[in-house]
């Protein structure tokens, strides 16, 4: 009986022991980012029914090592392509740990950009997510996160939306419009940028003038700019006519010329126009340019070319786009981070370095877009921390502490009972 005694003891000791070294652990990773937390589990241990009695207990033992996937707070970070989970998930990753290839999952997501434009963990690790098309959507099969392109390409203007109003009660200039002296024969312009199939920027101005059928407009650049101008003279390269009805609805407009040769890039660029919808083609006249009898003013000013851009930051919303942003201004949608999430989160492998490797306990990996299917979202420029709270591991140590200190003092108790018992043979 004595003898069980000490084992019992002797049991509490290994069990409060292991649990100290687990508390060690999580206080170790206070300070990991997206550490996730242990906790110990004992059960009660039965060694035999005694006869008469009932039955005898024989310690304690360790049940279970629990992993704890609380919520850690998010904190804001100096980089970009860090990212932290609000909710439930894990970020996906694929690459070599310890010499192997494998599916890794981690809530630890301080990420960077490497030379090849891979989004990896700070082991090399590449995220996973959807790519993206040319046109922003994104596609459905799972793959290595990239920021590309690095450079966005050059775009040649292709159309320019205009909407002003063009006052009727103007009284129009007696000589005829001179793109010469294209002020003093013209009543209202507007500067309109246009880019070439190069990237370059040729800054156009669009007059208007007063007729009697309604309006004329011109638009002209520097002769020095497009094919066969005389450098110095303003040269015409789009032209027009607009008409109103009497109640200062557009009613229609009558393109003239279309198409520019700036010099070194693509001949014949093509250059549509749109001052709004025109009566004449279905439209109310009102969604524009009109002709109402107040001041000249310019509404909206829009044209969809562009220069050359290189790649200068990324951000990532909360279903987790991440978006390229460029020097030229230009916004792209790169790709989306894909979660990952599971069953049975406790069956898990921890694997270091933040990692968990999946295993048939914890069933298959259930992979999707952020906030769907129960997984949480994702926020740019922000890292999650560690999910270990300090002062409940120091409570928890404390107790672990004094149940180890206990055990010690049975054992001892057991030893002085043996020692008694032996003082009786001599």
């Amino acid at each position: 009986m004595v003898s069980n005694t000490m084992y019992a003891g002797l049991s509490g000791l290994a069990a409060n022991s292991t649990a100290i070294t687990v508390i060690g652990d999580n206080i170790a990773n206070v300070n990991t980012v997206g550490f996730r937390r242990s906790r110990t589990l004992f059960e009660d241990v039965l060694t035999r029914s005694v006869l008469g009695l009932g039955q005898l207990g024989g310690g304690t033992n360790i049940s279970r090592i629990d992993k704890v996937f609380t919520q850690g707070s998010l904190t804001a970070s100096v980089r970009s392509t860090d990212m932290g989970i609000s909710g439930r998930g894990l970020f996906v990753l694929f690459g070599k740990h310890e010499g192997i290839s494998n599916f890794y999952f981690t809530r630890a997501g301080g990420f960077s950009v490497d030379k090849d434009g891979f989004i990896v963990n700070p082991e090399g690790l590449r995220l996973q997510g959807y790519d993206a098309d040319s046109a922003g959507n994104i596609l459905g099969a799972l793959t290595d996160l990239t920021v590309d392109p690095p450079v966005v390409p050059p775009q040649s203007t292709s159309n320019i939306n205009i909407n002003v109003n063009l006052d009727p009660t103007t009284a129009p200039t007696a000589n005829p419009f001179d793109p010469l002296n294209a002020s003093a024969t013209s009543e209202f312009s507007a500067s309109v940028p246009i880019f070439d199939s190069l990237g370059n920027q040729h800054d156009s101005t669009v007059f208007f003038k007063r007729t009697l059928a309604g309006w004329d407009y011109f638009s002209l650049v520097d002769g020095s700019e497009v094919v066969g101008g005389v450098p110095g003279d303003p040269t015409i390269t789009l032209s027009g006519s607009l008409q109103f009805t009497t109640n200062g609805e557009l009613l229609t407009h009558t393109p003239l010329t279309s198409s520019i040769d700036f010099l070194g890039a693509t001949a014949g660029q093509t250059i549509a126009l749109n001052f709004g919808d025109e009566v004449t083609l279905g439209g109310t006249g009102l969604q524009g340019t009109t002709g109402f009898a107040s001041p000249f003013v310019i509404n909206a000013l829009t044209q969809d070319g562009h220069p050359p851009g290189d790649l200068v930051d990324v951000s990532v919303t909360g279903d987790g786009i991440v978006t390229g942003h460029y020097t030229n201004g230009f916004a792209l949608v790169l790709g989306q981070v894909a979660l990952g999430d599971f069953r049975d989160l406790q069956g898990l492998e921890r694997v270091g370095g933040s990692l968990f490797l999946a295993t048939p306990n914890a069933g298959e990996p259930l992979i999707g877009f952020p906030g769907t299917g129960g997984r949480g979202s994702v926020e740019g420029g922000a890292l999650e921390q560690s999910n270990v709270d300090i002062s409940e591991e120091f409570v928890a140590l404390i107790v672990h502490q004094r149940g180890f200190q206990a055990n010690t003092r049975t054992i001892t108790t057991a030893d002085e009972m043996i020692q008694e018992t032996l003082a009786l043979k001599r």
